[in-house]
């Protein structure tokens, strides 16, 4: 069994390299790697034993879903039975994946997400309802995202959410990685030091988000940065949350 993550990312290494640094404590048996692709035009081809980063020179033509169905299909290339979101700016508990894949087969379902999560809106562990909610908490059979033709090819700021609509109405609900588990999944939103990208939509019909975001990330990385560096370090929100957060119990 193959497990591929998905990582679209620009101007981020430090969130890039944490994300890496998560990846690589998940316990799950099943064999893994991370895909990674970093449009900033700073980035270097990496290719390591567990994970790999593919650079552009510049911003990937049509946007964040474009990245993802690109990721995808190097994924399935690379011979993936399960695909997982894997977003830069959040945080992955090493239980992730293992409660990801345990849901998908014990319900024998096509997809998952855990119907509760971890919040870091104002720098306190909140817990709160996950249930179609959070797109980088979804996981899923590699043929189930093949069948609805991945994500959607237009930039729409809504487009996760129309991806996990589309796997609902194939398959029905997702399987709850959070049953038998705390959750493994952690969102961060200010804590991170870097724009996030919602705060750029203007509207639903907005297709310019991506280029916003992408420019802003850009404004912000340059200030004061010269080292575009990635590797697998671990940040030390993560580190505290690796501390105190359990997977069973409170």
């Amino acid at each position: 069994m193959k497990v591929a993550c998905l990582c679209p990312t620009a101007w981020r290494p430090a969130l890039v390299s944490n994300a890496i640094a998560c990846f690589m404590e998940q316990d799950c048996q099943a064999e893994k790697r991370l895909f990674i692709l970093d449009d900033s035009g700073m980035a270097k081809d990496i290719v390591s034993d567990q994970w790999e980063l593919h650079a552009t020179e510049g911003i990937f033509p049509g946007g964040l879903p474009a990245k993802y169905n690109h990721l995808f299909d190097m994924a399935i290339g690379w011979g993936a039975d399960y695909i997982a979101v894997w977003e830069d700016d959040d945080i992955y508990l090493p239980w992730h994946l293992r409660a990801s894949i345990d849901a998908m087969e014990r319900n024998n379902a096509q997809w998952a997400q855990p119907w509760s999560v971890y919040s870091l809106y104002t720098g306190k562990l909140a817990k709160e309802d996950g249930r179609m909610r959070f797109h980088a908490g979804v996981s899923a059979r590699a043929n189930a995202i093949r069948h609805i033709d991945g994500w959607p090819k237009e930039c729409w700021p809504d487009f996760d959410q129309q991806f996990m609509h589309t796997l609902r109405r194939a398959y029905g609900e997702a399987a709850d990685s959070a049953d038998r588990f705390n959750p493994g999944y952690i969102f961060r939103w200010a804590g991170t030091g870097m724009p996030h990208a919602e705060t750029f939509v203007r509207d639903q019909h907005d297709q310019r988000w991506y280029l916003d975001a992408w420019t802003a990330n850009s404004h912000k990385w340059h200030n004061g940065n010269v080292d575009y560096k990635i590797d697998a370090v671990m940040d030390d929100e993560t580190m505290l949350m690796y501390r105190n957060v359990t997977e069973i119990g409170s």
